[in-house]
């Protein structure tokens, strides 16, 4: 969370928690969303990318 978000505060369990339940539900409902970026040498996550809705739009931001 360092660089995303609010920064250096992290997220409490409860937080978490409801992140990942709100991205699993975006995944359900429109079958896209945020996916893991993976060093195709190494095979290690080196971060993440996402596809949602820009606020208010039916347009799809890539993020």
């Amino acid at each position: 969370m360092r660089y995303v978000g609010k920064g250096i505060i992290t997220r409490t369990e409860t937080e978490t928690e409801t992140k990942l339940l709100a991205i699993i539900s975006h995944w359900q409902k429109h079958n896209f969303g945020m996916w893991a970026v993976v060093d195709k040498i190494s095979h290690k996550m080196i971060g993440r990318c996402v596809l949602c809705f820009l606020d208010n739009t039916d347009e799809i931001e890539l993020g």
